[in-house]
């Protein structure tokens, strides 16, 4: 269920497809979220409050999750050349790397 109706959501994916910084992004989301919920009733506020907190939540493992995995590249080293060898060997895993 998103958390900002149809309308909102544009707005948001209009500011996140202009090239500039993140910072200024963000910036820019933050006012369109802002002035949304300035329209909202006191309960409806709280509402999308915890809505949004929840979301937040989620995104913030769904990067935490990201930061884990090991990608796993395979290699061939001969005579100083370095070749990708692209194969079913590679891939990632959120398991951490075992140095033996």
């Amino acid at each position: 269920m998103p958390v900002v109706p149809l309308d909102v959501q544009d707005k948001i994916n209009a500011v996140m497809a202009v090239d500039m910084s993140k910072e200024l992004k963000m910036q820019a989301v933050s006012e369109i979220l802002q002035k949304y919920e300035a329209t909202l009733s006191e309960e409806e506020q709280k509402i999308f409050e915890t809505k949004l907190e929840t979301k937040g939540q989620e995104i913030q493992e769904q990067i935490a999750k990201e930061r884990e995995k090991t990608i796993i590249q395979k290699i061939a080293i001969d005579n100083g050349n370095i070749e990708y060898k692209a194969n079913a060997r590679s891939g990632e895993t959120s398991q951490p790397v075992l140095d033996g």
